[in-house]
């Protein structure tokens, strides 16, 4: 059987969802979806983006976003039935010869821009752990999780209203961002959270009533950290998380935390769940009452050049 590969064009939507949705069953996407992960991406190049078709039927699909000399496989399947006769290797030599073309230095599955999973799913998708060590990728970490927690039943903890005391005596504050703020925490993102700026810059945009999803903490009037909910519109979905390196290990994180908690609690949401954790952030989590639902391996490969 032979297959040609050539750009993802729009009539192949229907059959690349369907493959996606097979392949990765924890991770199905909608029309809605795929159009924001992929087509609506800042980065999106259709020369990245790949079908492979065999006798005019669409068996197989990769999706690569670069940021920097860095290249990220977001997605990629084939279709039931066509699996084990090397068309996941073939797409992924052509994306690999397209990236270095284009001077990128390195390829990583996954967690790119928009990402769909940030890398593999070690019990729910195995089989892609031998595929990937065979096409030449080792695996750089197995650190990255997901997590969550209930809601039901949820109150903040009275230690966290305590400590919320504490550093209100001590110059610290918490707000939901309005739009006196709005410019401060771009610019506070900027400067100490660059990768999370266009998330919260796009939530903002697409959401312009809720600014509410963004909770500040100050100290002395100046924003030092912040988290968001629904970078998707999903209220469940917390995250991104940050406070400004001086002001960590205070118990600002902890209280930003629990008011994120319970802003999604008052939305009507049950569960909080972040998609990407793990590292040192982990035992964070854990002590605040989130357990771990998956974890991902992420592998990585040189591509050469100088």
């Amino acid at each position: 059987m032979s297959t040609v590969e050539r750009c993802f064009k729009g009539r192949d939507l229907r059959p690349v969802l369907e493959i996606i949705n097979d392949a990765m069953p924890l991770d199905r996407l909608s029309e809605d979806s795929f159009r924001y992960r992929v087509l609506l991406q800042e980065n999106f190049d259709p020369e990245l983006c790949i079908v492979s078709e065999s006798e005019g039927r669409v068996v197989g699909f990769i999706y690569c976003v670069t940021r920097g000399e860095t290249g990220y496989i977001n997605i990629l399947g084939v279709r039931n039935g066509f699996r084990g006769r090397g068309i996941g290797s073939r797409m992924l030599a052509t994306v690999e010869e397209k990236l270095r073309e284009k001077g990128v230095r390195r390829i990583v599955f996954s967690g790119g821009p928009r990402y769909l999973v940030p890398g593999v799913d070690v019990k729910a998708y195995p089989g892609a752990i031998g595929f990937f060590t065979k096409n030449g990728y080792s695996e750089s970490s197995r650190e990255s999780v997901s997590m969550s927690m209930s809601l039901m039943g949820y109150t903040t903890p009275k230690e966290v209203l305590e400590l919320e005391g504490r550093l209100t005596a001590e110059g610290y504050s918490f707000q939901q961002l309005d739009d006196e703020h709005v410019l401060e925490l771009l610019l506070f993102l900027k400067a100490r959270f660059p990768w999370w700026y266009e998330d919260a810059r796009r939530t903002m945009e697409k959401y312009p009533r809720f600014l509410d999803w963004f909770t500040l903490a100050f100290h002395r009037g100046e924003i030092i950290g912040y988290c968001q909910i629904a970078t998707d519109g999903l209220i469940e979905h917390f995250g991104p998380f940050g406070v400004a390196e001086e002001h960590r290990n205070k118990g600002v994180g902890t209280v930003l935390f629990h008011k994120c908690l319970r802003l999604i609690q008052s939305l009507g949401g049950r569960n909080a769940w972040l998609a990407w954790g793990g590292g040192r952030n982990y035992s964070f989590y854990v002590r605040n009452g989130m357990s771990e639902t998956r974890r991902f391996a992420v592998f990585a490969k040189n591509l050469g050049g100088e």
